[in-house]
């Protein structure tokens, strides 16, 4: 199902889930935080779309945060899946996973979607933020200089 079609076919619910997102030199930092919804889903991905196409052109690498991620329904693995290409077309070339890999919720509700995540970018792991960026400005890009 795409964005599209689920905007068409659903009522809107209000959303269930948070996240941050911001974007500095051609780094997009976004963190997951509580159980989300679809809702929440388009939202975030309509967000996300905004700041790829304000990059493109530019080699890109998101850092997402999801260690206070708490899960989300089933439904919102499709919408997640089905926005790649969109991040390919825009330059996504490397992705950073903060996480704890060992984690009951990063095994149920994360790690699918880093298995497809690893076939199509150049994925790795942080421990925390700090980590990810010296492990982003080693790759070449740049932003979140301190």
């Amino acid at each position: 199902m795409t964005i599209k079609e689920f905007k068409r076919g659903m009522v809107k619910l209000s959303e269930h889930g948070r996240f941050q997102l911001k974007a500095d030199g051609n780094i997009i930092y976004c963190r997951f935080v509580e159980s989300w919804n679809q809702e929440a889903s388009v939202v975030c991905l309509a967000e996300l779309a905004k700041c790829l196409q304000q990059l493109k052109g530019e080699s890109i690498m998101m850092i997402v945060d999801s260690t206070d991620f708490e899960g989300g329904i089933e439904e919102n693995y499709p919408l997640w899946r089905a926005s790649l290409p969109l991040w390919l077309e825009n330059g996504m070339t490397h992705f950073i996973r903060i996480d704890d890999l060992e984690s009951t919720y990063y095994k149920m509700f994360v790690k699918r979607m880093d298995e497809t995540l690893q076939t199509i970018f150049e994925l790795s792991f942080a421990k925390d933020f700090n980590d990810a960026i010296k492990q982003a400005h080693s790759y070449g890009f740049s932003g979140f200089e301190t």
